[in-house]
């Protein structure tokens, strides 16, 4: 999977959409993974995870969203947006066929 990533701070509430392309050249039932939030030093600031029970072609993409609440922004209203790394890591993978993908 590759991404295009954005994080938005309202308020209280934080957004964290990515872009996701399916790069595995196979029909994908469903994948779960986490998104980690870093700072500038690479240090972590927040983990979300997230489940897509939605068939994505190859080469296809879907948004994720998720957001985190006032309890869960506390360090990243600290942190300058731009400063903030998103990365999605993929683990676990059901793939059209029935096989599975463990990361």
């Amino acid at each position: 999977m590759w991404g295009q990533e954005r994080l938005e701070i309202a308020g209280l509430v934080a957004e964290v959409m990515l872009r996701l392309t399916n790069n595995s050249g196979r029909r994908l039932k469903s994948f779960k993974g986490r998104i980690l939030l870093y700072d500038q030093f690479g240090d972590s600031l927040e983990e979300l995870y997230s489940r897509l029970d939605t068939p994505l072609a190859p080469n296809e993409s879907v948004t994720v969203r998720e957001f985190l609440n006032h309890a869960r922004t506390s360090k990243l209203l600290e942190t300058v947006t731009n400063d903030v790394r998103i990365e999605y890591r993929m683990d676990h993978v059901i793939y059209a066929d029935g096989t599975e993908e463990i990361f």
